[in-house]
């Protein structure tokens, strides 16, 4: 009778932790929701990675157009190749849904359906909807646009369609083919733009970065450091470091922007990944750039519209 009464009170317990956190769960996306559509200010710089890419196909049109109108962004982020016959096109992976290579198909050829690339794993995704404080927004979001397909759209479609005042991050994506040629077509896209868009150019090829810059002085160029070997470049003379969120420090942080230098991290896509890079930088957050999924979280986060845990 005594275990009866014991597994009976275990599983009641268990219910009831499992309601308190569901509801938690419900609340916390709620928030961040009513926050989104308060159109409020925000603190901090906030940038929409491949555009607003938790709720839309990642660099599609769509994507791109609604972190140009989301009051959460202060930027966006974007990745360009060049394909065979010249054209610029919004493209993270070097394949588009299975037509090969980039660089070895023309324009007409990959001009077709992109689907959406999911950045979380499963295993990720499991451990953010038992544990994680914004389970239910992150499932929410993976579960309503998994199968959603973009076509893939040329980066003068996006500059000639979609109005915006706000900065650019443009990720150059780099091949074996002629990246000469890719340097001078990206000069001569955006050459034709002065004015309209802030541009800042990023690679992670510091080679290829450093002749870019030195070809065209005229632009804005960020360094993207993803392997702790890669940290000796923080000496080298580009504006802007783009640090995974892994490697970032408040010493480096504090030493860059002595030198008049600019930090963003990537990529910040949940709560416990803000929860750490918060309890590093402290009041230092809103002095980087936080390079993001879910912009409208991290600004709801930012205004400290709920207080974030930080366990010292």
């Amino acid at each position: 009778m005594n275990y009866k009464k014991l597994i009976y009170c275990s599983g009641l317990v268990g219910f009831i932790a499992c309601s308190l956190l569901t509801h938690q769960k419900i609340q916390y996306e709620e928030n961040v929701k009513n926050h989104y559509e308060s159109e409020c200010n925000h603190d901090g710089n906030i940038i929409a990675h491949r555009g607003f890419s938790s709720v839309e196909v990642e660099n599609s049109f769509n994507s791109i157009k609604k972190a140009a109108s989301c009051d959460c962004t202060d930027g966006i982020e974007l990745d360009i190749r060049l394909t065979k016959d010249n054209e610029l096109v919004l493209s993270h992976n070097s394949k588009i849904s299975g037509l090969g290579k980039v660089s070895e198909k023309s324009l007409d050829e990959i001009n077709e359906k992109n689907y959406k690339v999911s950045s979380i794993p499963k295993l990720q995704l499991l451990k953010s909807c038992l544990l994680g404080k914004d389970g239910k927004l992150i499932y929410d979001r993976y579960k309503k646009t998994r199968n959603d397909e973009g076509i893939v759209t040329t980066l003068d479609n996006v500059l000639d369609n979609i109005e915006c005042k706000k900065t650019l991050l443009v990720d150059m994506k780099f091949s074996s083919e002629d990246n000469t040629k890719f340097m001078d077509k990206v000069n001569e896209i955006f050459s034709k733009y002065s004015g309209d868009f802030d541009i800042i150019l990023q690679a992670s090829e510091y080679d290829m970065l450093s002749l870019m810059k030195e070809k065209y002085p005229n632009y804005k160029y960020q360094l993207i450091i993803g392997k702790e070997k890669n940290l000796k470049y923080l000496d080298s003379d580009f504006e802007m470091f783009g640090v995974r969120k892994n490697l970032v420090t408040k010493e480096i942080v504090d030493e860059q922007i002595s030198k008049g230098k600019t930090i963003s991290v990537w990529t910040i896509n949940s709560y416990d990944d803000y929860k750490i890079l918060k309890e590093e930088l402290d009041s230092r957050i809103n002095d980087i750039l936080i390079i993001t999924d879910y912009p409208d979280e991290i600004c709801y986060l930012n205004n400290n519209k709920e207080k974030v845990k930080i366990f010292k």
